[in-house]
């Protein structure tokens, strides 16, 4: 929103600030677009972390691969650019079981630091819908 305070790529590790900054402009109230498109990447993102796991548990190559697609366009989407290259990770390895276990590491990784910092993200553009 112009005079607001524009979010820095410093200020969010997590984050991409230029992705969540367009979701802001996208709105006419500001950041609304950006706490909806928080709200639905927390109770959508979860499910898909469990359905990713338990596909790379069952060796379920096709299904593994769906599955981080869905959650790297998901992540994508709101700029958790970590959390969306460590899905493109899993999807382009979906078929060699032996090298999940440390992309599947680093995948939860980037979601714990993804959903830790949603707070964050939250407040700067709670401001901005203000």
């Amino acid at each position: 929103v112009r005079g607001e305070p524009q979010p820095s790529s410093a200020e969010f590790a997590a984050f991409d600030a230029r992705t969540l900054q367009n979701l802001s402009e996208m709105s006419a109230s500001g950041g609304d677009l950006v706490l909806r498109s928080l709200a639905l990447f927390e109770s959508h993102s979860r499910a898909g972390m469990l359905r990713l796991a338990s596909a790379v548990k069952a060796r379920e190559t096709k299904e593994i691969a769906s599955a981080a697609h869905a959650l790297k366009s998901m992540s994508f989407n709101i700029g958790a650019r970590r959390l969306g290259e460590a899905c493109a990770r899993i999807e382009r390895s979906a078929a060699d079981i032996a090298a999940l276990p440390p992309l599947v590491k680093q995948l939860r990784g980037a979601y714990a630091a993804s959903v830790k910092e949603i707070p964050s993200v939250r407040r700067v553009f709670a401001r901005a819908a203000a």
